[in-house]
């Protein structure tokens, strides 16, 4: 069977249309997208959600620590050791 692929407008990745990460803007049903790096916002609380809205590791929703390069998001107690001492760093 084909699969239908949902391409970026703006440069040339594409996703199968049930696999797209978070943060994109939809154009049309299944096909078509502008893709999070596109996104230039207005206003910082305007942006899109770039990352999952579950925890990668457990799966649940929550008080999640969010990647800024990738869509990945955490809880505090699912990181390993290293990572916990590095996000306080940066609270």
């Amino acid at each position: 069977s084909k699969r239908t692929v949902a391409r970026c407008t703006r440069c040339p990745i594409a996703y199968h249309a049930k696999c797209r990460p978070p943060g994109l803007k939809l154009l049309d049903e299944e096909t078509h997208f502008i893709c999070a790096r596109h996104l230039i916002p207005k206003r910082v609380t305007e942006r899109p959600s770039r990352n999952w809205n579950d925890c990668v590791v457990c799966l649940e929703p929550g008080d999640l620590v969010c990647c800024d390069g990738c869509p990945d998001a955490y809880h505090l107690d699912c990181l390993s050791d290293n990572m916990k001492k590095l996000v306080s760093n940066f609270r």
